[in-house]
């Protein structure tokens, strides 16, 4: 479980943390840069394909947001995710331009928020 100092948030759910960042886009769809407190973003091999890596390791994500920010252009562009594994701490990402894979174009901006749960203690309900 993350061992983390955190701020207090209202939620229904025990232990929930939220991180948020962004990630900037180079060349070749390549990470320019990423401005984020508790993960990192990088371009393994693969066209299109983007991992976020989790500093601590998590009970469970709650919820992930994924906003690209594709002022230069108007193209129809989309993160999907494509696995997550909390017990390696990654969570694959897609980046797709109107149908297929595609790197991500240069410029473009990927806002993420992660709601992650640092509880193994089931959900109310479940």
């Amino acid at each position: 479980m993350a061992n983390r100092h955190t701020f207090p948030a209202h939620s229904l759910d025990r232990s929930v943390v939220t991180l948020f960042g962004s990630v900037t886009f180079g060349g070749s769809g390549a990470v320019a840069s990423t401005d984020a407190n508790g993960f990192a973003v990088t371009k393994p091999s693969g066209t299109g394909v983007y991992r976020i890596t989790l500093e601590d390791k998590w009970a469970a994500l709650a919820g992930i947001s994924l906003v690209i920010d594709n002022a230069t252009t108007a193209a129809d562009v989309k993160m999907q995710i494509s696995d997550v594994d909390l017990a390696s701490r990654v969570i694959d990402l897609q980046y797709i331009s109107g149908t297929g894979a595609a790197n991500a174009t240069s410029g473009h901006i990927l806002y993420i928020t992660l709601n992650l749960r640092n509880s193994s203690v089931p959900r109310k309900g479940a």
